[in-house]
């Protein structure tokens, strides 16, 4: 998992003296994946919640950037708030079977073992008990990633974001988006606000980073590939993950 969690495009040494609460959300794929109890039965919630080998993974992870990278708070990291996943670090197993699309690192280039690394903020959850139709899913999880005060929108280096969904949801979603293109190209659609949701005083600072659009939208990224999507945890539905990024930090995905 080094090769990926060491490159240059995750913008280390940003990500970790931040003000924020930055940690790395390692995705594993193929093999890494089962070796991450990506889909045991009967089926338990990961990203944490599952005693399986993710925590002393990030465990040992964050060790390591602590006693070897040198992640001092106050000295190397301004660290306002902190989360768990500092502690811990969160890793999951991507469910491949149960993924109605391509598995997230094979979309990026990269076939059989593989681990992606993400820099997150935290998890959000996005609940629903309304939508019956893949349509009004995306809506309701686009809407909901995007609000006023996410580091991705005062970002002006291009921020991503990594929504995760639980199987059932998947599926609900793949009957009306077959392709992963067309889910991230609606979860974009939907995660924008008017710029008249920001007090006044915010217009010219969106507008002076060209983050207003035409129709007077602020989108959460700039593009669709910047809404990264995978599929894992437990059979449970009604819920999905977002893990919205520090803002100029990249994913990163290397073969393992």
């Amino acid at each position: 998992m080094g090769a990926a969690r060491g490159q240059e495009d995750v913008a280390q040494e940003q990500a970790q003296g931040i003000a924020l609460d930055t940690v790395e959300v390692v995705v594993g794929t193929g093999q890494v994946g089962v070796a991450l109890d990506r889909h045991p039965l009967p089926p338990r919630p990961q990203g944490g919640g599952e005693a399986g080998p993710g925590p002393s993974i990030g465990r040992a992870m964050r060790l390591v950037m602590r006693n070897v990278a040198g992640q001092v708070v106050g000295v190397s990291s301004k660290s306002v708030f902190g989360q768990p996943g500092r502690v811990a670090g969160i890793v999951v197993g991507e469910w491949e079977e149960r993924s109605p699309w391509a598995p997230l690192a094979e979309r990026r280039g990269f076939t059989g073992n593989a681990v992606t690394v993400h820099g997150c903020v935290g998890t959000m959850d996005v609940a629903d008990i309304v939508a019956d139709t893949g349509a009004l899913l995306v809506e309701l999880i686009g809407k909901s990633i995007a609000y006023p005060g996410t580091n991705a929108f005062i970002s002006h280096s291009g921020a991503e974001i990594l929504v995760a969904l639980a199987p059932p949801w998947a599926d609900l979603i793949a009957a009306e988006y077959p392709a992963i293109e067309d889910v991230q190209r609606a979860l974009w659609r939907h995660a924008a606000l008017p710029v008249s949701w920001w007090p006044r005083q915010y217009h010219g600072y969106l507008e002076e980073r060209d983050r207003v659009g035409p129709e007077g939208l602020v989108h959460l990224v700039e593009r669709p590939e910047d809404v990264l999507v995978m599929v894992c945890c437990g059979l449970g539905n009604l819920h999905a993950y977002a893990l919205h990024s520090f803002g100029p930090t990249k994913a990163v995905t290397r073969p393992f």
